[in-house]
């Protein structure tokens, strides 16, 4: 993703670029992007922001911020809240609860859940339902997690 971001919004020069008009203008190479040449690109915003080159192998390339690379990552006015957001919906779970609980609302189907945390199926069930013991698992501890398994499985009973 971040590759096509880089490549979609720094544009590359064109195969048939005209040779500088005068002498004392730089002639650019065809294989330089336009981002080292100008040494600028713009944000997902849309918005230019100067950036800085590095050499590597003896060739120029650009050395780009974290808040272009992963710019999703580098709001930290968002960062108290979305901590605060995972507290809530998480309360009362263990950190094994809670990592799987996440990585169900992310979308990720129990199975690939199971083989992540190396168990079975079943237990990542019994983890969520509970199991004949007694213990009431993630749903009796949890309102948000009750909430999703009985949307789950409505959702899946229908014919």
């Amino acid at each position: 993703m971040v590759r096509f971001w880089i490549s979609r919004f720094c544009c590359f020069p064109p195969e048939d670029r005209a040779p500088p008009r005068s002498k004392g203008e730089a002639s650019m190479n065809n294989s330089e992007p336009e981002s080292t040449y100008f040494r600028y690109c713009r944000n997902i915003e849309g918005l230019l922001v100067p950036i800085d080159v590095a050499r590597r192998n003896g060739r120029v390339i650009p050395r780009f911020e974290p808040s272009i690379i992963h710019p999703l990552l580098c709001q930290d006015d968002e960062t108290p809240d979305l901590l605060e957001l995972i507290e809530e919906i998480c309360y009362n779970l263990t950190q094994i609860e809670r990592s799987t609980w996440l990585r169900a609302l992310d979308g990720q189907c129990l199975l690939a859940i199971a083989e992540q945390d190396r168990v079975s199926h079943v237990a990542i069930y019994e983890r969520i339902r509970g199991n004949s013991k007694g213990h009431g698992g993630m749903i009796a501890k949890n309102l948000y997690v009750r909430h999703w398994w009985e949307r789950r499985n409505r959702k899946h009973k229908r014919p």
